[in-house]
């Protein structure tokens, strides 16, 4: 019975071996195992950590994306800027120093995190390596020295059962009890047999696991490595762009420096040329403006004479329509005193050849005779009968009056001239005839001319001192005012229904004189002693004074010459620097 148990006890132990030699090796694997599992977790840790201290992106990082925030954030809203205000030169400067300073930062950052990325490159192939050589070294260690140790111990154990069982008899005595612990050992090394193999099949997972995830590691690294190096080729390709934008940009400046300094240059040189131009304009305005103020002077006293010689026209006319009523009533009475004398000249016919024969011993007496009657025969046919013959006749009639008004003036002058040789003149003249030759002509006027200045000289040194004595005296007298205009007036009665005339005809009396006392033209002179006239055709000055006074107002105007005719005047009438005196009455329509 002991022999039984005893190989059963072997033939247990012979089951066993196999399973005990791989129990062994999986509990002398177990502490390799382990430190490889930590070196595993440690090197994962270490992977992941350096992975994350490079900052390189998760694998769905976009880096289009990123490139164009982090340039559209920075680089491109101060190219843009640059290229807008490139007409700044200041401007364009200090954004181009900030280009230039954030293009060496972000140049800094790159080169320190490509250092950082090689660094843990380096490192992370090396711990990458180290753990495959461990992880060869543990798939390559031989199973047989762990079976072969396992077996060493399970025959050790065996021999000493066998040792047991040999002892003598002696020993045999207490069999029974060894049998028992045998069977406790055998039991308690199968479960733990049992437990190894367990043990080394969860281990085998881990171990199968760790190199999945090894694998799926070193994959991830070499992504984000791949990737760590495109986000590195992408910033340097972007610093390269923006080292040629800068580039670009110091080119555009010192060409915006170039032209701003030419510029500047055509600039200054412009507002030379402008500046002397100006002057010279400024020159040329001021000779004008004093040119054009003299002309404006002659153009108003032209204007004042101009209005003053409308007037005297306006009144000569009045006056030779009145002469022209008088001389077509002279006219018709002339008609019947020539039905008269061609009565009587018919008469005087027949007593002519009633007497021929009686006059034929004295011919000279017929031919006075004769003279005669063909002397009164002619004398009515002189006389205007049409139209046209009557135009005539009164154009001549305004010229010899014309005539005898220069002659008049003339006189006022000192300078008397002889009556018949004047007609004479005019008539040669009008005949195209002349009794002298053109230069005695020539000489006469020269002389005559040279007297007028010279008496006109004389006239208007007199007629200042005159007009300036009197124009004193006036401005003394009670109730004189000096109008806007600058002329003195005494309104002497102001007459009733005093306002403006409106589009009515006015009836005025006015006298024109000098202070010296000299009429230069007077409405009493004519027949009708008035003028009918609109407002609007009066000079300036004659309408300030019908303005004072109404209806049988009269009002007493002193006006300086340069306020009429200006300093000249207007000789040989009106001598220069002469004060002319208006006496205005306005009568009722």
């Amino acid at each position: 019975m002991n022999r039984g148990s005893l190989a059963l006890a072997i033939a247990i132990l012979l089951f066993s071996n196999s399973a005990l030699t791989a129990e062994t090796n999986s509990n002398n694997e177990s502490e390799p195992l382990s430190r490889l599992s930590d070196i595993l977790q440690q090197r994962h840790d270490a992977l992941f950590g350096t992975i994350e201290q490079l900052d390189i992106p998760p694998a769905n990082y976009d880096h289009e994306a990123v490139r164009d925030s982090e340039y559209s954030r920075s680089a491109q809203p101060r190219l843009q800027s640059n290229t807008r205000s490139s007409n700044s030169t200041t401007q364009l400067k200090k954004q181009l120093a900030k280009v230039q300073s954030a293009a060496q930062q972000q140049k800094a950052n790159a080169e320190a995190k490509e250092k950082s990325h090689k660094k843990s490159q380096q490192q992370l192939s090396a711990q990458i390596a180290q753990l495959k050589q461990q992880l060869s070294e543990a798939q390559k260690r031989p199973a047989e020295s762990s079976f072969r140790q396992v077996g060493e111990q399970v025959s050790e154990g065996i021999r000493s059962v066998l040792a047991n069982i040999q002892k003598p008899d002696n020993t045999n005595r207490s069999s029974g009890n060894n049998q028992i612990q045998l069977m406790a050992q055998i039991n308690d090394l199968t479960q733990q047999l049992t437990a190894a193999k367990n043990l080394n099949t969860q281990r085998q997972a881990d171990l199968d696991a760790l190199k999945l995830q090894l694998a799926a590691t070193e994959k991830a690294s070499t992504d984000k490595l791949a990737k760590a190096d495109s986000a590195a080729k992408t910033k340097d390709d972007q610093s390269q762009k923006l080292t040629a934008q800068i580039a670009d940009l110091q080119q555009k400046l010192k060409d915006t420096e170039k032209s701003s300094t030419e510029l500047q240059t055509q600039a200054e040189n412009n507002r030379k040329e402008a500046a002397t131009q100006i002057a010279m304009l400024q020159h040329k305005l001021n000779a004008v403006q004093k040119r054009d103020a003299g002309k404006q002077e002659r153009i108003d006293a032209l204007s004042q004479s101009l209005d003053s010689n409308n007037l005297q026209l306006n009144i000569k006319i009045d006056t030779l329509q009145q002469q022209l009523a008088a001389a077509e009533k002279a006219s018709e009475e002339q008609k019947s005193l020539m039905a008269v004398q061609e009565v009587e000249s018919k008469k005087r016919v027949s007593q002519i050849e009633a007497l021929q024969q009686q006059l034929a011993d004295n011919k000279k007496s017929q031919e006075q005779s004769a003279a005669q009657t063909v002397a009164a025969n002619k004398g009515p046919s002189a006389k205007p009968i049409t139209n046209a013959e009557k135009q005539a006749y009164a154009n001549g009639i305004m010229y010899a009056r014309q005539l005898r008004e220069i002659n008049n003036q003339q006189q006022q002058m000192g300078l008397v001239l002889d009556n018949r040789f004047l007609v004479s003149g005019f008539n040669d003249e009008m005949n195209k005839q002349s009794s002298m030759s053109s230069k005695d002509l020539s000489a006469a006027l020269t002389t005559f001319n040279s007297t007028v200045d010279k008496k006109i000289n004389e006239l208007a040194t007199k007629s200042e001192k005159s007009s300036n004595s009197y124009l004193q005296e006036f401005n003394k007298k009670k109730g004189v005012k000096k109008s806007p205009s600058g002329f003195s007036y005494q309104v002497v009665s102001a007459g009733n229904n005093k306002k403006k005339p409106g589009n009515k005809p006015l009836r005025i009396q006015l006298r024109e004189s000098l202070s010296t006392g000299v009429i230069v033209s007077d409405t009493d002179k004519l027949e009708e002693k008035s003028i009918t006239i609109y407002y609007e055709q009066l000079p300036p000055l004659l309408q300030e004074g019908i303005n004072m006074i109404g209806e049988g107002g009269f009002v007493k105007i002193v006006v300086p010459t340069q306020l009429v005719y200006g300093d000249a005047g207007s000789p040989p009438l009106i001598p220069p620097k002469s004060t002319l005196i208006y006496d205005l009455k306005r009568l009722a329509p």
